[in-house]
């Protein structure tokens, strides 16, 4: 889980038990898990995400049930006689535990595209790293290929929202915002930083539609020449003849755009396609 999804867990979460925020605040050497990775642990030992699993993660659930308020924690994988594994790093453990005033506060403004700080949270640390909002990704087209899309993204923590012409579009996912209209769309993700955009859609005429509308709010944001540059990834589903049609039917030049779209990896079933084009997304990601 992202640390976005576990916030919106604990926001989400209407029972009684008490939740411990884990946070992964130094990371030096190899680690499974960097700066930033979190984890909520309940009193009840009911977890949501990780900060990296194996037996330095037993290790924080056992300090936590000897100690339950516990606020720091050093894990070492450096493969000494005290080390809790062979990974070759050290991790410094912060905890915290957040009231629903706090939680509620923080998700919304995740969800409002606003980096936050982990002292919103409760953790002590003063400079540590942003914790950045949900990446948005919009697809264009509900068929099979953009509904398997909508759902692996969103699995993954992705803000989806789509766009699709019909009323009786095939089933998109709960977690998956749709509109009908560009318009409706590209205003609701007015202010997010670089959403990225897939078009998946059924004919060339609703690629064209949709890349007018995308010109338009990609020029607003950062001129005409350099449109496509609004957003993080920008691809569209089709052969070399039907990009070249689409191309022929417009008056700006796709430059920047991924066609074909995703990762070139023999995918065919929608599935394999979201896989492929998550991977791409994923991929861009700063190591």
């Amino acid at each position: 889980m992202t640390p976005t999804q576990v916030i919106a867990f604990l926001n989400n979460y209407s029972g009684p038990q008490r939740w411990t925020l884990a946070r992964v605040s130094v990371a030096s050497g190899s680690t499974p898990r960097k700066v930033g990775a979190l984890m909520a642990i309940a009193d009840s030992g009911q977890t949501s995400g990780s900060i990296g699993g194996g037996s330095g993660e037993a290790h924080l659930l056992a300090a936590l049930k000897q100690e339950p308020d516990l606020r720091n924690l050093q894990i070492d994988l450096r493969g000494g006689p005290k080390s809790l594994g062979i990974c070759g790093g050290q991790m410094q453990i912060e905890f915290a535990r957040p009231n629903a005033k706090q939680l509620a506060s923080v998700m919304a403004k995740l969800n409002a595209g606003i980096a936050i700080a982990p002292a919103m949270l409760g953790f002590a640390s003063q400079d540590a790293p942003m914790l950045q909002p949900p990446q948005v990704l919009v697809i264009g087209g509900l068929g099979h290929c953009g509904v398997a899309l909508a759902e692996l993204a969103s699995h993954l923590g992705y803000l989806v929202f789509g766009h699709d012409d019909r009323s009786d579009a095939l089933s998109s996912p709960p977690s998956c915002e749709c509109f009908n209209s560009w318009a409706a769309l590209l205003k609701r993700v007015q202010g997010q930083t670089k959403p990225h955009v897939v078009l998946l859609t059924r004919t060339n005429a609703l690629d064209v539609d949709a890349l007018r509308n995308l010109y338009a709010w990609g020029s607003a944001c950062c001129g005409a020449e350099n449109w496509a540059s609004a957003f993080g990834y920008l691809g569209m589903m089709g052969s070399q003849r039907r990009i070249r049609a689409v191309q022929n039917e417009l008056e700006f030049e796709l430059t920047g755009i991924h066609a074909p779209v995703g990762l070139q990896i023999g995918a065919e079933t929608p599935a394999e396609i979201a896989v492929s084009i998550v991977a791409a997304l994923i991929a861009l990601k700063p190591c």
